[in-house]
């Protein structure tokens, strides 16, 4: 392993650690969406553009009526499009190309700007210096969401479609993973010794 492997993993943990927050409100926001949007295309024509766009309107809506946490702002964008800042930290969501990777900008100028960053490879970053992209990817038959950080790096000019280059992917751990017992439960109180009686036998019961 190289020392610039090193630092590249120690810098996606670093940055996991920055966008944690969005793990559990994206997950709650997406996963009843997923939901909403199956249910709009259970006896219609199935669109994957309108699927998408659907999840976003709905995700979007339900974002924008829960209390977020104070490090984390929410930005809606055109066509539903959601965008967040997390610690300072800049995160777009979009959906993944079905493999869990970025889709190229295509001939977008702000896409194209928003994953312009070789720089990343020449110093050692602070997360709030850097643009990412939360991916998510669900099973359109079970619904089952993924949710991976992307960190751009460079795309193809020539071929703005293609896969760009990415610095990094690192999968977000569900939100159900990180909820943990009470401490209650997981370590109860001794219960004070308690006085047990013996039930009497009906036979021994007077009978009036």
């Amino acid at each position: 392993m190289t020392p610039n492997t090193v630092l590249l993993e120690r810098f996606a943990q670093r940055s996991l650690d920055a966008l944690s927050p969005l793990g559990p409100i994206l997950h709650r926001a997406l996963e009843p969406s997923i939901e909403d949007a199956r249910a709009y295309f259970k006896e219609r024509r199935p669109d994957p553009y309108l699927f998408a766009h659907l999840i976003r309107y709905h995700a979007t809506t339900r974002i924008l009526s829960s209390p977020l946490p104070g490090e984390v702002e929410f930005h809606s964008l055109r066509n539903s499009g959601i965008s967040f800042t997390c610690n300072g930290c800049k995160a777009r969501v979009w959906k993944s190309d079905g493999e869990g990777e970025l889709h190229g900008p295509g001939v977008s100028q702000s896409r194209q700007n928003y994953f312009d960053q070789p720089f990343l490879d020449l110093v050692d970053p602070n997360p709030a210096d850097v643009r990412y992209v939360v991916l998510w990817d669900c099973d359109a038959k079970t619904g089952l969401l993924t949710l991976t950080i992307a960190c751009p790096k460079r795309f193809n000019e020539d071929r703005p479609w293609d896969k760009p280059e990415c610095h990094f992917y690192t999968v977000f751990p569900h939100a159900a993973i990180a909820v943990s017992a009470s401490p209650q439960l997981t370590n109860p109180e001794p219960l004070e010794d308690l006085e047990l009686q013996p039930k009497q036998k009906v036979s021994e019961q007077d009978h009036d």
